[in-house]
């Protein structure tokens, strides 16, 4: 008995293994002859005739301080880890800005158009908030009261 059974199995082996042998291989329709070809990634060059566009939105400055931020503003050891975290930010880096002689300061402002980012609801209605490093691990968020900034307002438009 169990040498037919092993006589089965080798037979059916044997057919299978024969039939997978010499069936015909499995044929790929090629749609497109070039379609394995390199592509041209050479950039688009608008003619002469035509000014280049920039793309990118510079950001609107709203605040310029001559002297710095130090004496106008204070750290905020609080929202800086937040920002680090995310859960304090700019809803766009750098679209509304402050400048000081060394550095550019991304700014958030409270309300419907401020550029800020605050799911928690710490942001108070009378207090510019200014970004060093957003976006990075590195985040300060530095506080003043809007009232001490009016001397300094360059754009009323955010």
């Amino acid at each position: 008995m169990s040498r037919i059974r092993g006589i089965c199995c080798l037979l059916a082996v044997a057919l299978l293994w024969r039939s997978s042998a010499f069936a015909e291989p499995l044929r790929l329709r090629q749609t497109d002859p070039g379609h394995m070809g390199s592509r041209d990634l050479l950039p688009v060059i608008p003619p002469p005739d035509q000014p280049l566009t920039r793309y990118a939105d510079p950001g609107r400055e709203i605040y310029r301080f001559p002297d710095g931020l130090d004496r106008i503003a204070s750290p905020d050891r609080t929202l800086s880890t937040l920002c680090r975290r995310g859960a304090f930010t700019q809803e766009f880096d750098g679209q509304l800005f402050a400048s000081t002689p060394d550095r550019r300061y991304g700014l958030g402002l409270p309300g419907n158009h401020g550029n800020l980012h605050d799911p928690q609801g710490r942001a108070r209605p009378d207090t510019a908030y200014f970004f060093a490093r957003s976006g990075t691990s590195a985040c300060s968020v530095t506080v003043a009261s809007l009232a001490r900034l009016q001397q300094y307002l360059v754009s009323t438009q955010p």
